[in-house]
């Protein structure tokens, strides 16, 4: 039996397929960029602006799939990094591996988020389980530490 991809699943494959990002990969890749050492966030991020803005730089499935991300990135900036959710749950969010990072894009783009109030419903009906994450990895230290 055969499932369907959704478009949440097309865009994680995609960009980790083209960023090479695996369960173990790191945000900081080996290279130093003029403005010091560059973020596989800010790479991301960059292969979607360019989809969206100049067509025609990617295959058409591939712009096809990016511009999915492009409503999603947005509320990311709006909510998580300017700090409108829960701080913990901000917290944990920005330091999510690539592998998660990707994964929480393709739900957000699942849940068909397309307006703020919607993003705003589905960040905060993600808190319990992020705020819980948070509260895992500190009794983690505290038992490692004592």
């Amino acid at each position: 039996m055969a499932t369907e991809a959704t478009k949440g699943t097309e865009l994680t494959r995609a960009l980790r397929k083209a960023h090479r990002i695996g369960p173990r990969t790191r945000w900081n890749r080996d290279g130093w960029t003029a403005l010091g050492n560059h973020r596989l966030r800010d790479d991301i991020v960059d292969r979607i602006d360019t989809a969206t803005l100049y067509p025609g730089s990617y295959s058409d499935e591939v712009t096809v799939v990016l511009w999915t991300a492009v409503p999603v990135l947005r509320h990311w900036d709006k909510y998580v990094g300017g700090r409108r959710i829960n701080s913990v749950q901000s917290a944990v969010l920005e330091n999510i591996s690539p592998w998660e990072w990707t994964a929480l894009l393709g739900e957000m783009v699942d849940a068909d988020l397309s307006n703020s109030a919607e993003a705003e419903m589905w960040f905060r009906a993600r808190q319990a389980a992020d705020v819980a994450r948070y509260d895992e990895v500190v009794n983690r230290q505290i038992t490692r530490v004592a």
